[in-house]
């Protein structure tokens, strides 16, 4: 898959979420995505920051479209 500057909003949380459980790591969930694994750490990341999830153990507290701000 080439690599592609955006994503959707509905990508961004799936792939949150698909690291928030543990369903794969930075790598093979940003090679999914065709982003590269900076860009997906700053997705994450932001997710975080807006406590979306919770760094420590990658638990969600619940990810929805409206308050992703992804």
């Amino acid at each position: 898959m080439s690599r592609r500057n955006r994503l959707t909003d509905e990508e961004r949380i799936a792939a949150v979420q698909e690291y928030i459980n543990v369903e794969g790591s930075y790598r093979s969930i940003a090679k999914k995505y065709g982003i590269s694994i900076q860009r997906f750490r700053m997705i994450v990341g932001r997710a975080q920051t807006e406590c979306i999830c919770r760094p420590q153990n990658r638990t969600c507290t619940g990810v929805q479209p409206h308050t992703a701000g992804l």
